[in-house]
């Protein structure tokens, strides 16, 4: 993701940073998200940076044009739960890309919700999608990224189903699934992106640039009928990545 950073005058007439916007589709991101299992350890330590990079432009694990960042900075969630799932997220700021980026590589960045956009989206008629190069159903990690649609769930349903197994679906989530399965992130796709693409206006077949509305968390199993996959909750996060991302990029 890529925040564009801009100074606005306050109520006492002093200067503040504030992201402007985050811009979709810009080459050369700074900031990632992930979740924060990914990068802590269960002592709450974080993972070590020294050597951790992030590749990005190229949808083939295996294909040469990528580019490589290094990881200058991990920021897990202060209130993250290892117990509970609670507020799965962290922030990854990166090196600078290389300008002009290598040769078939691709990186693109993408939103963050709009306040305005969660209601388009947090609706039992909204289509998400989610990627990872995680588990397929031939039970390897695939060479390729894969995405598939899942619809959002009824919230209500889905922590009835996890509390009926003993597991609680913290409010800082949400779900997204089929209740019949078969279509899910899985493992080693943790971390990842699941996002919304709205339409341009009412009635409409256009598609608007896509948001990122949630981060890969947990779940139970892949795809089973009725445990649809769980989420950090992006939108929800906002303010929150916007003041870290202020604190390390100025």
């Amino acid at each position: 993701m890529s925040p564009v950073i801009d100074k606005i005058t306050d109520t006492s007439g002093k200067k503040v940073d504030v992201v402007k916007s985050w811009d979709a589709g810009d080459p050369r991101p700074r900031v990632m998200l992930t979740a924060a299992h990914c990068v802590t350890q269960k002592s709450g330590s974080v993972t070590e940076i020294a050597g951790l990079e992030v590749v990005s432009g190229n949808t083939n694990i295996a294909a040469v044009g990528k580019v490589v960042q290094q990881v200058e900075k991990i920021i897990p969630h202060p209130d993250y739960d290892d117990d509970t799932m609670a507020n799965d997220i962290a922030i990854l700021i990166l090196s600078e890309a290389p300008n002009p980026v290598p040769d078939g590589a691709n990186p693109r960045s993408i939103a963050l919700p709009h306040p305005a956009d969660v209601a388009s989206y947090k609706s039992v008629t909204a289509a998400h999608s989610v990627m990872g190069w995680g588990t397929t159903e031939n039970g390897f990690l695939s060479q390729f990224l894969m995405p598939v649609r899942v619809p959002y769930s009824d919230q209500a349903a889905c922590k009835a189903t996890y509390s009926g197994i003993g597991w609680d679906v913290h409010a800082t989530s949400f779900c997204t699934g089929f209740v019949s399965g078969g279509f899910d992130s899985c493992q080693g796709d943790s971390g990842g992106v699941l996002f919304h693409r709205p339409t341009t206006g009412a009635n409409s077949n256009q598609l608007a640039a896509p948001v990122l509305t949630g981060i890969v968390s947990w779940g139970r199993g892949c795809g089973l009928p009725g445990f649809a996959g769980v989420y950090a909750d992006v939108a929800g996060q906002r303010a929150w990545i916007e003041n870290e991302v202020i604190k390390s990029l100025n």
